[in-house]
């Protein structure tokens, strides 16, 4: 305990022995009174004094300012621990990304009392964060920044990377450029500074909403009429807890995103079963290919396929069926092509990969002419360690991404048919 703190204790006890002596002789009993504070004696009186100064210690430390837990006595910063539990269960409850950027801004803005509010996302893909929530600016104002961000034309800026630096940080920090800076350095400083002194703006603080180093969106916020920010530890605890319930809406949404992966691939996977039952049905090589490219196109998700045979040439397949730049069927027998030593191809072939997919490549067609750009995949037709042939597909007409599982599809597609393959000139070379 401090000096000064023992040296209050004491003046209050003696302010309580004096107003005890003053009652009593008030009373007209001073005797009676003297005896009950101080005793008969001098130790008597020394040992009363221990006692009030006791007392009067631990009222000073009940009702002190660091008293009752150290609480009392701090200033309007503190973190108002009942409201912050409600307002993070009210955030909890926010089923998807942008409800929760809207509770998040109304809880702010019932917060700050008079300012702008705006609350922000940032999509990774583009490097551009964009307005979803404003309050503060009037009716006209607000519907037309919420118009504007849900439409074509969105109020979005490219974040500079000084800008990302400090939105990782997470913390609630005064933007000395002010509105320029919540654009990012994007409109001009007169122009920013002309809104401020529209709006009475004198101070813009700022606050990222990121968890473990990903960016998820921002804050901005600018009182009206003041410099100071009421509540600001409160502010930066609430982005704080809904960076994280952002996080945990990511994780749950790529989850969600593997499942129905996963329900795709089994499905497709038993198209590509059911579709090799209906070939192992095939006598004729010519249309157990012809109906396989059927197949591929039809059911199993690519835009154009072909099935290429090898040769006794290394470097050289022959064309069997494929898809023509429509989608359909086209007769290529007869077609050789040459796959140079230096081409990926002849990579995959030599190096004994399942499939190789290759993004936003010349598309081509069998006659090696180019057609488009898009998504191919390459699969080797493997009989045991012997290369029967080789399937190709790609996305020229729709242009839907491919995945590594059409890959993983296309090759076991690709083998199945040359397992059939063989097994028809296996049949063909004991009946001669």
């Amino acid at each position: 305990m401090s000096i000064g703190r023992l040296a209050a204790a004491l003046l209050v006890a003696v302010c309580f022995w004096v107003l005890v002596s003053l009652v009593g002789l008030v009373l007209g009993d001073y005797p009676v009174w003297h005896r009950a504070l101080a005793g008969s004696s001098a130790v008597e009186l020394l040992t009363r004094l221990l006692g009030a100064l006791a007392s009067g210690t631990l009222f000073l430390v009940l009702a002190g300012p660091e008293g009752a837990g150290g609480s009392a006595g701090r200033d309007e910063e503190q973190i108002p621990c009942g409201d912050l539990s409600e307002a993070g269960l009210r955030l909890s409850l926010a089923e998807d990304r942008d409800e929760l950027f809207r509770r998040l801004g109304e809880e702010i803005a019932a917060l700050v009392g008079e300012a702008l509010v705006f609350v922000s996302a940032y999509d990774r893909r583009t490097g551009f964060i964009t307005t979803v929530y404003s309050s503060g600016l009037g009716k006209v104002a607000t519907g037309l920044v919420k118009r504007l961000g849900e439409g074509r034309h969105s109020i979005s800026f490219a974040i500079d990377p000084e800008s990302v630096t400090e939105l990782k940080k997470g913390q609630l920090l005064r933007l000395s450029e002010g509105l320029h800076q919540t654009t990012f350095f994007r409109v001009s400083r007169s122009l920013c500074r002309l809104v401020e002194r529209i709006y009475g703006l004198s101070t813009i603080y700022g606050v990222g909403l990121s968890w473990r180093d990903v960016i998820y969106g921002s804050v901005c916020i600018a009182p009206r009429g003041t410099e100071d920010l009421p509540h600001g530890q409160t502010v930066e605890m609430l982005c704080r807890e809904t960076s994280a319930a952002l996080h945990s809406i990511g994780l749950e949404k790529n989850v969600d995103i593997l499942r129905e992966e996963c329900d795709s691939l089994m499905t497709r996977l038993g198209e590509v079963i059911a579709c090799g039952a209906e070939l192992s049905a095939v006598e004729d090589p010519d249309l157990l290919f012809r109906t396989a490219v059927e197949h591929a196109v039809g059911r199993l998700g690519v835009d154009r396929f072909s099935f290429w045979l090898a040769t006794d040439e290394p470097d050289e397949v022959q064309g069997t069926y494929g898809t023509d730049e429509e989608g359909n069927v086209r007769d290529e027998r007869g077609t050789r092509r040459l796959i140079p030593s230096d081409n990926a191809v002849w990579d995959m072939l030599r190096e004994d990969a399942h499939y190789r997919l290759d993004k936003s490549v010349s598309l081509l067609n069998y006659k090696g002419s180019t057609v488009g750009t898009g998504d191919r995949i390459y699969a080797p037709a493997r009989v045991g360690e012997d290369l029967v042939g080789l399937v190709s597909a790609d996305n020229l007409t729709s242009g839907k991404p491919l995945q590594e599982s059409d890959g993983l599809l296309m090759a076991l597609y690709g083998g199945m048919i040359g397992t059939l393959y063989e097994g028809l000139r296996l049949r063909s070379r004991r009946s001669s």
